[in-house]
């Protein structure tokens, strides 16, 4: 037990969170108890597995599967030869989709020559995507109507909520969900403080992503903050995406980086020179190892801000001596232990003891804050507390301070919340609202 009788914690802060994404995963098909993928055929469709006409399911992980199965259209065909299936793998960075789904994505076409479309050996896609061909697709799903979306946010606010969440980090959001956040408190539906992140997908389209955020900087309250720009660097060590400083054990592979660092260079200066923060989404150690040296060359020309750096799993110690002279925060996860620790040491042997750095962190004073990456794992304050046990015991030391001081809003800009627990039971939360 962590807390033995009432506690009460002010402002208890999940720093990185995608809140309407978690809503919609709430409301889709959970396929990550799912242990043999014939679990999947012998599923009952229900209503809220439909996005349109597209069967929609989030949270397979083939690695608890038999070591022989193969991520192929032809097994989804074997069940859905007609309707479009899209199945998000549980780190969000890939997905597996049938060939009537490749035909309505325009994918249905051989010999591709894309590394993020898996083929076969006749040049076919398999329906397995990743990374960019994962994020095209995802967006050319069916919109979800402005109500349900709304429904989506209020879903996965009163998830955090019973979670013991008043703070929430939103690394996904946009100005229509700015919008409803706004509306929602107007009419007293939300208990929630909410920090809002603008993604930005490519280059071209980052003057139109700044002009948003800036416009909706002026109508920030206590629990409304538009705090900048974030762009998705590299991908996942589960996909094997991410982008580290060796092959991946018995692949060919050390993943890849999504944006060249000439244009990270140029988002920095432009996002720092409108005042606004950037974060990044940063995995593998070489990719960290890349932004931070590419934030040191923009700062040497006289262009700074703050950096954010998203999951930053593995890190090298000259990596973080590099930090040193930067505005940084890192945002880690100690929940992906509980997805990750199966294969971590065995997929990557040499790179195991600069895996999950917030002890390294702490001792250089970097400073860091702990979330979840919901819907990617639940948001639970106390399954972050077990995780880190857990893998202090596999010499991933724990922080030498408590745990609660990086679970808690860093900023004195809000109002102040308070959530109560009992016996390792969320009991209440509170909070003033701005708008009464």
């Amino acid at each position: 037990m962590f807390f033995s009788g009432e506690h009460k914690i002010s402002n208890l802060y999940d720093s990185h969170v995608h809140w309407m994404y978690t809503g919609q995963v709430l409301q889709s098909w959970n396929l990550k108890k799912i242990k043999d993928p014939l679990e999947i055929l012998q599923e009952k469709l229900l209503p809220h597995y439909f996005r349109g006409d597209w069967v929609v399911g989030f949270g397979w992980d083939e690695s608890f599967w038999p070591k022989n199965f193969i991520i192929h259209r032809n097994f989804l065909d074997s069940k859905f030869s007609q309707q479009p299936v899209f199945l998000s793998r549980n780190d969000g960075h890939s997905s597996w989709v049938n060939t009537a789904g490749l035909k309505k994505l325009g994918l249905w076409l051989p010999n591709l020559n894309r590394a993020d479309i898996v083929v076969d050996d006749s040049g076919w896609p398999t329906g397995h995507l990743k990374e960019k061909a994962h994020i095209e697709a995802l967006y050319q799903l069916p919109e979800f109507s402005a109500d349900q979306k709304r429904q989506q946010l209020l879903i996965a606010a009163q998830h955090f909520n019973r979670n013991g969440f008043t703070h929430i980090r939103d690394m996904t959001s946009s100005l229509d969900q700015w919008k409803m956040n706004q509306q929602l408190l107007k009419e007293g539906q939300l208990f929630l403080h909410v920090e809002h992140w603008f993604v930005c997908e490519s280059v071209t389209s980052l003057e139109k992503v700044i002009e948003a955020a800036l416009d909706c900087k002026k109508d920030e309250n206590s629990m409304m903050k538009l705090r900048g720009v974030k762009l998705f660097v590299d991908g996942s060590l589960g996909s094997h995406t991410a982008f580290i400083s060796q092959p991946y054990s018995g692949q060919d592979q050390s993943g890849q980086m999504n944006w060249s660092t000439e244009d990270i260079a140029y988002c920095m200066e432009k996002i720092w020179s409108h005042g606004l923060e950037i974060a990044l989404h940063s995995i593998g150690d070489e990719c960290t190892h890349q932004i931070v040296d590419t934030a040191r060359k923009v700062y040497a020309k006289g262009t700074q801000g703050r950096l954010h750096l998203e999951h930053v799993e593995i890190l090298r110690p000259e990596t973080i001596q590099m930090m040193k002279s930067l505005h940084v925060r890192c945002h880690l996860q100690p929940c992906h232990w509980f997805s990750d620790s199966a294969w971590l040491e065995t997929k990557l042997p040499k790179l195991y003891d600069h895996a999950f750095p917030w002890r390294s962190l702490e001792k250089s004073k970097i400073a860091f804050s702990f979330g979840s990456d919901s819907p990617i794992e639940p948001s639970s304050f106390l399954s972050n507390l077990k995780a880190v046990d857990l893998a202090d015991k596999k010499k991933i030391f724990k922080p030498q301070h408590p745990v609660i001081n990086y679970h808690t809003y860093p900023y004195q800009d809000s109002e102040s919340a308070e959530t109560v627990i009992i016996d390792d039971e969320i009991k209440t939360i509170s909070f003033k609202n701005p708008y009464g």
